[in-house]
């Protein structure tokens, strides 16, 4: 399969019914936007230019990859092992606590799959989930 062919998929991928207003809404009300994914900078990147909501996202946490001789490369974004609750790519928890090291009012978040149950469990009081 050709990158294009792949890259051409992902564009396809409709968002969720009011995530490009949410995302927008709150990047225009000057809240950071994080996307912390289990898939890679390729796709996500380019799902976000192609919505137009690459710079309403303050940044993604994921696994970092790239193409090289039309082939795609991913390279884990994390390796731990102090998480057995989590793959050792990426823990969530620690990603986040790691993003999150300036003090915050308020932390929403938002999962869509069982990955998303560590952060779930292990965020401050204050956060919505």
């Amino acid at each position: 399969m050709h990158p294009d062919d792949i890259l051409d998929s992902i564009a396809s991928m409709r968002p969720t019914p009011g995530i490009e207003e949410l995302i927008t809404t709150l990047a225009a009300n000057d809240w950071d936007v994080l996307v912390l994914t289990d898939a890679n900078t390729v796709f996500v990147n380019h799902w976000l230019k192609t919505h137009g909501l690459q710079d309403a996202v303050s940044a993604v946490v994921t696994n970092r990859a790239f193409w090289k001789n039309d082939r795609l490369y991913i390279e884990p974004c994390m390796h731990q092992s102090t998480c057995p609750r989590c793959p050792t790519n990426l823990c969530k928890s620690i990603a986040l606590g790691q993003w999150c090291q300036k003090p915050y009012a308020n932390i929403i978040y938002s999962g869509d799959g069982r990955n998303d149950f560590c952060p779930a469990t292990t965020l401050p009081p204050h956060v919505s989930i």
